[in-house]
C-alpha cells in the first residue's frame, strides 16, 4: 500500500481498501471477517468452516482481490492468513490470534501467500 501511497496519493490508497472491502464482502458469509492488520497483512475469519469450504473460499478470494487490484494497475499483494473452525467453543479472539500469526507465516515465505489452519480447538494453539 506505501506504493500506491506515495505514487497516486492516500486518495488511491484509500480507493485501494474500499475495493478490498467490496471484493471481500462479496465473497464472505455473513458471518464471516476481514480485518487489515497492517501493510499488506490481512486476516480472515471463517467460523463454522470446514476444511475444504474454508480452502475453496480464500483460494477464491484470494484471486479476487488480485485481478481487482490488476484492473485497476495496482500493485498491490495480499498476505493472509486464515483460521478456520468447527468448534463452537472457538471464540473470535481465538480465530484472530491465529490468523494474526498465519498471516505473519505469509508474509515471511514472500508475501503475497495464503496461509490456513482449520482446526477443531484453537486455545493455545501455535502456527
Amino acid at each position: 500500500f506505501k506504493a500506491v501511497n506515495d505514487r497516486l496519493g492516500h486518495e488511491a490508497g484509500d480507493e485501494v481498501l474500499r475495493t478490498i472491502a467490496q471484493t471481500a464482502r462479496a465473497a464472505l458469509r455473513s458471518n464471516d471477517a476481514v480485518a487489515r492488520v497492517g501493510g499488506d497483512e490481512f486476516v480472515f475469519l471463517l467460523p463454522d468452516t470446514d476444511p475444504q469450504a474454508a480452502q475453496a473460499l480464500i483460494w477464491r478470494l484470494h484471486s479476487r482481490l488480485l485481478d481487482a487490484m490488476h484492473s485497476r494497475g495496482w500493485e498491490v499483494t495480499f498476505s493472509i492468513g486464515v483460521c478456520a473452525s468447527t468448534a463452537a467453543s472457538v471464540t473470535v479472539e481465538d480465530l484472530l490470534r491465529g490468523a494474526d500469526r498465519l498471516q505473519y507465516h505469509a508474509k515471511r515465505a514472500g508475501k503475497n501467500r495464503v496461509v490456513f489452519r482449520v482446526e477443531p480447538a484453537l486455545a493455545g494453539a501455535t502456527a
